[in-house]
């Protein structure tokens, strides 16, 4: 069997609340768009790069040019993006210790509802993962992912809107092996998700997910697959409301890569495809 899943021979520490699902979200969030995209990447030296950004014929998105830079040293890392539309976006983390580190967002725009900034902190343990989140939006969110043997792990999550005066509580619990990852979580709204993934060999992996929320009855089914080739990675997925999507980042030469993007939704008759090509590191 592969170990693109990792080992799970001892107990660490589980990772942020991010990595929950993060082998079924690799597998089933397939870069999706439409039209044509080109990314260049510049280095101006070891510690800071440049990065320009066009998409162009877009049903979804107008098109659009966008500068970026990065920023990595030691400790402290900086991102920043600014479009032809005069919005500004950036972040900044730093991390003095091995198990502190922080993260301050932002994103300006030409209206007040453009605007919007997110603080976080984070601390790791041994055997665990700490976050804290406020927003401008006045949203409170604390998370915790904690691991219990050296294949279980439990995740909980509570949110507070201060504005609005609604709070919602999330928990799920994980189990990996070696080959296969399955996580169970559930939300004070009633949403209930399972997702299961499989890593039949090093190229080759699975995964399922359902979605249900019992209030309404509704029920949403996934299956996908990734497929690593020796200079490329094939992604697609089928869902049960009617959907076939995949994507392939194929390098054709070194520093170059070619993308490929489909989304046919056939309950409504749409069909969507796009070709982009990333340049540069």
């Amino acid at each position: 069997m592969g170990n693109s899943l990792g080992s799970v021979s001892e107990r660490t520490n589980p990772g942020r609340t991010d990595d929950f699902q993060r082998e079924a979200k690799e597998i089933l969030t397939p870069d999706l768009f439409d039209g044509l995209r080109v990314e260049i990447g510049q280095s101006l030296s070891q510690n800071l790069g440049l990065t320009h950004s066009f998409v162009m014929g877009s049903s979804t998105v107008p098109s659009h040019y966008q500068l970026g830079a990065n920023y990595l040293r030691d400790k402290i890392f900086v991102t920043g993006r600014f479009d032809h539309a005069g919005r500004l976006s950036g972040a900044v983390r730093v991390q003095p210790l091995k198990e502190l580190a922080s993260k301050f967002e932002f994103l300006l725009g030409r209206s007040k509802a453009e605007c919007g900034c997110l603080a976080e902190v984070e601390l790791r343990g041994r055997d665990f993962t700490g976050e804290l989140q406020a927003s401008s939006a006045g949203a409170t969110t604390a998370r915790w992912h904690q691991a219990v043997t050296d294949r279980v792990s439990v995740v909980g999550e509570g949110v507070y809107h201060r504005a609005k005066k609604v709070s919602l509580l999330q928990g799920g619990l994980r189990f990996a092996t070696p080959d296969s990852v399955t996580t169970l979580s559930g939300s004070s709204m009633g949403q209930l998700i399972t997702s299961y993934t499989h890593s039949l060999t090093d190229r080759l992996s699975l995964a399922t997910e359902l979605f249900m929320q019992p209030r309404t009855h509704d029920a949403i089914f996934s299956v996908g697959y990734q497929v690593k080739l020796r200079k490329a990675i094939v992604r697609g997925m089928v869902v049960s409301n009617g959907r076939v999507m995949a994507s392939v980042k194929d390098e054709i030469a070194p520093n170059t890569a070619l993308l490929l993007s489909g989304d046919l939704n056939y309950l409504a008759n749409e069909y969507k495809f796009g070709l982009g090509l990333i340049l540069g590191q």
